[in-house]
């Protein structure tokens, strides 16, 4: 590897640990679009979170195909909403997924809506169904849907290394907003 590429990856891991303390366990949604080379720009984000590109992508242009949004996740239930703009249509991957920081922190992930493009089954009442698996240790864990603890409710429980992952169209210039509730899985 490069000196500048060292750089760059340092650069990334930095800027990750800003934004995720060790100490914290989050939420964590990404969304991809470097399979159809969908430039993804952030536009809002709530209270108590941020929203990055994929940093430690060598490819400036995956860097900007991804768009990384972290919540620190409490005892309780709260809400977070961010928003982003796809450069073209085509099809994205919405990814649901816990800290970075601490990948073996368990986080609670439910009814994740969406406007500006058609998700399934954000509350998870019909189980997996729309979502797929995505774990990226293969040690044995996976996500879970779980009681959300909530009346009426169920829940993803997601690590870093353990989440789902579902596959969203999107226009281009529309922006596209997600909501979504989030807790410390207990």
């Amino acid at each position: 590897m490069t000196l500048i590429g060292k750089l760059v990856v340092a650069t990334a891991f930095a800027t990750l640990c800003s934004v995720a303390h060790a100490s914290d366990v989050h939420a964590r949604i990404d969304v991809n679009g470097i399979q159809g080379g969908i430039v993804l720009e952030g536009n809002d984000i709530s209270a108590g979170g941020e929203s990055v590109n994929a940093t430690w992508e060598k490819d400036e242009k995956k860097q900007n195909c991804q768009l990384v949004s972290y919540f620190i996740a409490g005892k309780e239930w709260k809400t977070g909403t961010f928003s982003f703009t796809p450069d073209k249509s085509g099809t994205v991957d919405i990814r649901v997924l816990g800290t970075h920081s601490n990948p073996s922190a368990w986080t609670l992930i439910t009814d994740i809506k969406a406007t500006g493009t058609t998700l399934a089954n954000g509350d998870f009442k019909n189980g997996l169904a729309g979502w797929t698996l995505s774990n990226w240790v293969k040690d044995g864990s996976k996500a879970t849907v779980v009681d959300g603890q909530t009346p009426d409710s169920k829940a993803i429980k997601v690590s870093h290394d353990n989440g789902v992952v579902q596959s969203v169209p999107v226009v281009g210039g529309q922006v596209v907003k997600i909501t979504f509730s989030y807790k410390v899985a207990q």
